[in-house]
């Protein structure tokens, strides 16, 4: 049986341990920087492209469109040029990256 000096050692040694955790770690994961950029590009290229669909070309609102999608493009072309992600968040923001690019391709 545990004595109380002894769960005292274990509850200590416990504590210590959130240093060690996930969500620290997810956090130097360089794809988890990215998250809020990559929700605001998703909305911004789904606002996009029924302009872009419908704007005559080379007016203003299709070149406006036009830019917004190159913006939101570009975002993902960061995203899939960093390494390999390290953990689930960073995986998370890869995933919502090839969301963003395969919409834009089915959509064109």
């Amino acid at each position: 049986m545990i004595g109380p000096l002894d769960r005292r050692a274990i509850v200590s040694s416990l504590a210590a341990l959130p240093a060690l955790s996930a969500p620290v770690l997810a956090a130097t994961d360089p794809h988890v920087a990215y998250r809020q950029r990559l929700h605001t590009a998703f909305m911004e290229r789904r606002l996009a492209r029924p302009v872009a669909n419908e704007a005559v070309h080379g007016s203003l609102e299709d070149d406006a469109a036009a830019l917004a999608i190159r913006a939101s493009q570009a975002i993902v072309d960061e995203v899939m040029d960093l390494p390999a992600p390290s953990t689930l968040d960073g995986l998370g923001m890869v995933g919502l990256a090839l969301a963003i690019q395969c919409e834009g391709m089915a959509s064109l």
